[in-house]
């Protein structure tokens, strides 16, 4: 063979050689992306769809968040009565004795009327924590003693509208040693539940 055939030939075997090199980075690069694009859209392999990702486990996955939107959240917030003057709705109020005292229960977001549960403290105690609780989570609000001093929760009832737009009755009503306690079906665009209460010192 010529010296200028070896060349080229040389050459040639390079070039392929160079081009094999290119093409197998190349496909690759396009399985390896192709594994972890498939995991938005649930095309992926088995173990990536199976690993769920950072913001779905913190949002308690896809599916979980799906199902949350249906189930029924209620808000609960409190009050210091005053006559004459509308309640100043919070997530706290300060009272001592002899005190009135509102809360007031209304659905943030619902499905088909799920129970939710109203658990008040009597007390004693300078910090007396209500709570709601429903299938997508709680909500809470406190009363706090202004003087520092036990107080006690008395005389507690509920107060509803007529129907149709009613929550009312209470579907279970229960006073124990600790807490009152009321079950009631909130829908949304019900008027919330009206509970009211006299402050007495604690004993």
């Amino acid at each position: 063979m010529a010296p200028g055939e070896r060349t080229r030939a040389s050459l040639r075997a390079m070039l392929r050689h160079r081009l094999q090199a290119t093409v197998a980075v190349w496909m690759a690069a396009v399985l390896v992306g192709g594994c972890g694009g498939g995991d938005d859209e649930g095309n992926g392999s088995d173990s990536a769809a199976g690993t769920p990702s950072p913001t779905a486990t913190a949002n308690g996955g896809k599916q979980g968040a799906g199902e949350g939107s249906s189930k029924a959240r209620a808000r609960i917030r409190v009050a210091r009565a005053v006559p004459g003057r509308p309640p100043e709705l919070g997530d706290s109020a300060r009272v001592a004795a002899e005190d009135r005292v509102q809360f007031v229960i209304g659905a943030s977001r619902t499905g088909d009327g799920s129970p939710v549960t109203i658990e008040i403290p009597r007390g004693p105690g300078r910090r007396l924590e209500a709570m709601t609780s429903a299938a997508a989570g709680e909500s809470r609000a406190t009363l706090r003693s202004a003087t520092g001093d036990a107080i006690v929760l008395e005389d507690v009832r509920y107060s509803c509208t007529m129907p149709p737009t009613t929550a009312c009755p209470a579907e279970n009503v229960r006073t124990t040693d600790d807490a009152y306690e009321l079950t009631f079906s909130l829908r949304d665009g019900e008027p919330p539940v009206i509970l009211s209460g006299r402050v007495a010192e604690g004993r």
